[in-house]
């Protein structure tokens, strides 16, 4: 079996790009790179016949082989694979503190410890923290902040589409990027997990809703995939103002769309 033999409806990809989940057809499959070839082998299945997973992603490899998933009625749980034994892998959590949807999962930089962000439809951003050795019980909401709807006409009522860390790159604090509507706000993070504290460092707005925001290597730049097949790419200049320097079309256009 392979990711293409399964319906899919979410996947993701570790770091190095050796291994992916996907989950599809009630399950979340583990496949491997085979070192011999450039394909494909399922190296583990988790049952998860009672979600209906959206969104996967997986921790960095500093905490092992870590995925966290969020489902459409608002829950988040993580599997670990047992260390020492590979293929055997476990539930660890499952958090439910809100009734929408996730709409995204993304780990923060491993200085931050083990701390994941999820973007939900209610237009919060929750944060999740776990002890450095993953344990089950551990893991329980730290912060959260609302981002999209009720926040006023500064989103249009829109929920986030997408969040996504910054490296750290020796900055003293991290840096989360967060769409909702034609809007992404930067948001400054610092202090310890347990005591994590931030701050809106500045709103970028777009002419149409943002779908994806993503960083570059060394967290200088910041590309935001809007409506209407465009990309923007952000940066900030020697004073630290935050500047649109580039917009340019991500796929032509079709025939079609232009008749």
């Amino acid at each position: 079996m392979t990711a293409l033999d399964m319906a899919a409806t979410a996947i993701a990809c570790n770091a190095s790009r050796t291994a992916q989940a996907v989950f599809g057809e009630g399950r979340v499959a583990i496949f491997q790179r085979k070192a011999s070839s450039k394909g494909w082998s399922l190296h583990a299945t988790l049952p998860a016949d009672d979600l209906c997973i959206t969104q996967l992603c997986w921790a960095p490899a500093e905490f092992g082989r870590v995925i966290a998933g969020g489902t459409a009625d608002g829950s988040v749980v993580v599997w670990q694979e047992t260390p020492g034994e590979q293929g055997s892998w476990r539930l660890v959590a499952a958090l439910k503190e809100a009734t929408l949807a996730v709409l995204d999962v993304a780990f923060a930089p491993p200085p931050l410890g083990p701390l994941l962000a999820v973007a939900y439809a209610d237009g919060f951003v929750r944060l999740f923290v776990a002890s450095s050795e993953l344990a089950p019980a551990s893991w329980e909401l730290q912060n959260h902040f609302q981002i999209g709807i009720g926040s006023g006409a500064d989103y249009g009522g829109r929920p986030v589409a997408d969040v996504a860390w910054a490296p750290a790159m020796g900055r003293p604090c991290d840096v989360v990027a967060v769409a909702a509507g034609a809007t992404v706000l930067l948001w400054e993070l610092w202090g310890t997990a347990d005591g994590l504290q931030s701050r809106q460092l500045v709103r970028l707005q777009h002419a149409t809703p943002v779908w994806q925001v993503a960083w570059n290597p060394l967290g200088n730049w910041l590309a935001a995939s809007i409506e209407g097949r465009e990309v923007c790419m952000w940066r900030p200049d020697l004073g630290g103002e935050w500047l649109l320097l580039s917009r340019f079309a991500a796929a032509p256009k079709n025939k079609t769309d232009t008749e």
